[in-house]
Order: C-alpha cells, then sequence, then structure tokens
C-alpha cells in the first residue's frame, strides 16, 4: 500500500487510522487484502449525507508487509454535485497476523505508527471518485524504526448503495504507487458520518 524506509532500512508501508488520537479503535474486519464494514460504527446513509461529503472507513491486510492499514478518508466537496473533492487521508498501520484486526495495546518488536495525507480528488461523470495522498506527515509513532518515507495513497472507487437500508459504501482499489502498484489492493469504506470531521 505505501512504501515506507526505516531507519534501517526495511520497507514498511503505512497508512494512518488515527492521528493524533483522532478517532475509535481499528475497525472489525477480516484480513487478505479485503475490507469488511465494522457494524458497530457504520451508519446508515440519510438525506444529510449529500454527494460524497463525510467520513469513510475502511481496513486492509497487506501480505507484503504483514500488517493492517487501516483508514479513516475525510472527504469536502463544494455542493453535492460538484467534482472537485479535498480533504485528509489518516492511515493507522501496524505489524501483525491476519487476525490482528486492531491495533495492539502495547509495542511486541514489530511497527506502529500513523501518517496523516492531506488529499485532493474528483467525481467523474460516470460517478466514480478518485482521492489520493498529495503529501504526508508522520502524525502518531508508537513502535519500531523512524519512519523517513512514505508513499501516499490513492483510491479509485465507486458509491455503492444499498435501496433496502440506505447505506453507502466506496468500494473500489486502494494502490501507492509502490508495493500496491500493480494491481492494486481492494478495499470498502463505509461512511461513518455525514461530516467530513475538522482539517489536520
Amino acid at each position: 500500500m505505501k512504501h515506507i524506509a526505516l531507519v534501517v532500512g526495511s520497507v514498511v508501508s503505512c497508512f494512518a487510522f488515527s492521528c493524533g488520537g483522532v478517532g475509535p479503535e481499528g475497525p472489525d474486519v477480516t484480513g487478505g487484502g479485503t475490507t469488511q464494514a465494522r457494524e458497530d460504527l457504520a451508519i446508515h446513509a440519510t438525506p444529510e449525507c449529500q454527494g460524497v461529503v463525510g467520513t469513510w472507513r475502511g481496513q486492509v491486510y497487506s501480505e507484503p508487509h504483514a500488517g493492517y492499514y487501516d483508514f479513516t478518508v475525510r472527504v469536502s466537496q463544494p455542493s453535492a454535485d460538484a467534482p472537485e473533492l479535498s480533504g485528509t487521508i489518516l492511515a493507522r498501520s501496524w505489524a501483525g497476523a491476519t487476525e490482528d484486526v486492531a491495533p495492539p495495546e502495547a509495542c511486541n518488536g514489530g511497527f506502529h505508527w500513523t501518517v496523516v495525507e492531506p488529499a485532493v480528488g474528483h467525481v467523474a461523470d460516470d460517478g466514480s471518485l478518485t482521492f489520493e495522498g498529495a503529501s504526508w506527515q508522520v502524525g502518531e509513532h508508537f513502535c519500531g524504526e523512524e519512519v523517513t518515507s512514505y508513499s501516499p495513497d490513492k483510491l479509485e472507487v465507486v458509491p455503492i448503495k444499498d435501496e433496502a437500508t440506505g447505506r453507502v459504501t466506496l468500494s473500489g482499489v486502494l494502490t501507492d504507487g509502490a508495493v500496491w502498484s500493480q494491481t492494486g489492493l481492494h478495499i470498502e469504506l463505509d461512511r461513518v458520518s455525514c461530516q467530513a470531521g475538522e482539517s489536520l
């Protein structure tokens, strides 16, 4: 998902889910490069949710990095039909097996940190959207070597609405131009709030 150079020269990928204490602990999902909704956080879409504005959450497991990447994506849009998007991507990453779906409470010898990415994007005529980090900075460093470089994330997703419940998800591909540059990883994000939240 990302390319991160550590002081020891190892490459690690990171995406911050909660930076600076923003957001709840990692979502309840399974690994294998797929994402499942966290039912306790997901909310049904309401008339107040306009366009793709809001806070979205999703998680992937990256086999190359042997760890999870947990994302909080905050999207702002001038109006429901405006193509321009802006906001932030918060990525939290930690080392673990596929069953380690929540961030560790203590250092276990692996990596664990967050990254914040100011992001921009656009909505295409067919309704699909692209949202990608324009830069990055370390948010919090919990465990492992210092993060010295990082490949920003790019989401290429399509909004999918469940007509029965009104619930909207963003489904598509996550790439980073480095480790996940070929086929990317499948990701699904749930809208957990109609608000984009505070800028970071």
